[in-house]
């Protein structure tokens, strides 16, 4: 008695034909792959979504006056998003390939970020650090020359 049975050809069953070659099989192994980079750098483009509420509740626990922790934790939630900036093509670079678009996910990953920048120069702002009100400025205001000179004799 033989139980192994692999060896053997079976028909298949009434109404089911499976006809899969070489070159279906290649080409929906390549479909998938693109499917799976496009998913793969979507989920990259979703990164700065998960520190971005870290950092803004950092920012908000740090407070608005000036002191050294404040002004490391706001330093270091605009340093981070000028640190992806800079490096955001080697986040990308592997998923990049004929026939897959980036452009969506490249421009939520960088959208993403700049929040978390602005957000960063929002609290300098707040914390007085950035130069936006007109005293700020009164120091490079020049002063003007009188049009007129008044004078007058005091007689007693």
């Amino acid at each position: 008695l033989k139980l192994d049975r692999s060896e053997q050809e079976v028909a298949d069953p009434l109404g089911y034909k499976q006809q899969v070659t070489e070159a279906t099989a290649s080409a929906k192994r390549k479909r998938d792959m693109k499917s799976l980079k496009a998913q793969k750098a979507s989920e990259i483009s979703n990164r700065p979504l998960q520190g971005m509420i870290q950092t803004f509740l950092m920012l908000f626990l740090s407070g608005s006056g000036l002191n050294i922790f404040s002004i490391m934790f706001t330093c270091m939630a605009m340093w981070t998003p000028l640190k992806t900036f800079y490096n955001f093509r080697s986040a990308f670079a592997p998923y990049e390939e004929e026939g897959i678009s980036l452009f969506v996910p490249k421009v939520k990953y960088l959208a993403l970020n700049m929040v978390t920048l602005l957000a960063g120069v929002y609290k300098f702002s707040v914390m007085g650090l950035l130069p936006v009100n007109a005293e700020d400025w009164i120091s490079f205001v020049e002063v003007s020359a009188p049009v007129e000179e008044a004078y007058g004799v005091l007689l007693t």
